[in-house]
């Protein structure tokens, strides 16, 4: 096998024999070197990067992948772009958009600012009333970025992200059911059990919703509902409508100051003023 390789070198000539050269000086080797990388990388770091191609968009509005199909048809060549499929891209719905003289860059640093929100994310349920929704806010964004820090160009890799949050499981869920208890003592005052209640089942009427389950309890004059969250929170604010709604506090206040009737004091009875009567001396004649 060594014979026949050698044979084959000898065939083909001195272009495959090792070259019998002195080594490279240093500076030969580095101007090689550069030249190698030119090109193999065909990059040039005294080179500046290219401007980024200016188009003038006509968007009617749709999902984010409508969005790079509109931006392909204006640029007249591939956007790389990535679309990753946890990132709920199917949800976002982007505007109408009609721009003139813009590039990649600057389109998609706008769409990130102008969709830029506050949102509140469910944590659970609770209240005064066992209805309502506790949340807290953070900031919601979507859009495009690239994916390195390095000069942009055409060529720039770019992707889609949302920072919409998932809400926690069960929590503001439509199915999930939750009891409420209502305190009508104050209410039932000026109204009726039946008038609430057809009150509370009317609005969800309204709604197209079926009403949550509810039922009276007379000894301790609880309303208790369950329901979910929404319902929940529908019943606490019609409740704040009725008259009653502030009179346990006003209540609790008059009976604090209000005094029991109390008798007049007993003063010494007076008598009718009557005059004097003092005896008038006789008039006696003046003799002359």
């Amino acid at each position: 096998m060594k014979k026949l390789i050698i044979i084959l070198a000898l065939l083909a000539g001195p272009a495959l024999l090792p070259a019998q050269t002195a080594n490279p000086k240093p500076a030969d080797f580095q101007r090689n070197l550069q030249e190698i990388v030119k090109e193999t990388a065909h990059f040039d770091p005294n080179a500046k990067p290219e401007p980024l191609t200016k188009f003038n968009l006509d968007f009617k509005g749709g999902t984010p992948e409508d969005l790079v199909k509109a931006i392909e048809k204006a640029l007249g060549k591939h956007l790389n772009v990535m679309i990753p499929a946890n990132s709920k891209a199917g949800a976002v719905c982007f505007t109408p958009l009609k721009l003139e003289r813009v590039d990649v860059a600057q389109l998609f640093k706008a769409i990130g600012e102008a969709n830029r929100k506050t949102a509140k994310n469910i944590t659970g349920t609770g209240g005064p009333f066992g209805g309502g929704q506790q949340y807290s806010e953070y900031i919601v964004e979507y859009g495009f970025r690239p994916s390195n820090a390095a000069p942009l160009t055409d060529d720039t890799i770019w992707y889609f992200y949302n920072t919409e949050r998932d809400p926690l499981p069960d929590a503001g869920n439509a199915s999930h059911i939750t009891c409420g208890y209502f305190q009508l003592e104050t209410y039932l005052q000026s109204t009726t059990i039946d008038a609430i209640t057809t009150a509370i089942n009317t609005s969800f009427e309204l709604l197209s919703e079926n009403p949550p389950k509810m039922k009276f309890h007379p000894d301790t004059q609880l309303l208790i509902v369950a329901g979910t969250p929404d319902q929940l929170q529908n019943i606490s604010n019609l409740l704040k409508l009725l008259p009653g709604h502030s009179a346990p506090g006003k209540a609790r206040r008059a009976a604090s100051t209000t005094l029991p009737p109390q008798a007049p004091p007993n003063f010494p009875a007076t008598r009718p003023f009557e005059p004097t009567a003092t005896p008038v001396p006789p008039i006696e004649p003046v003799n002359q």
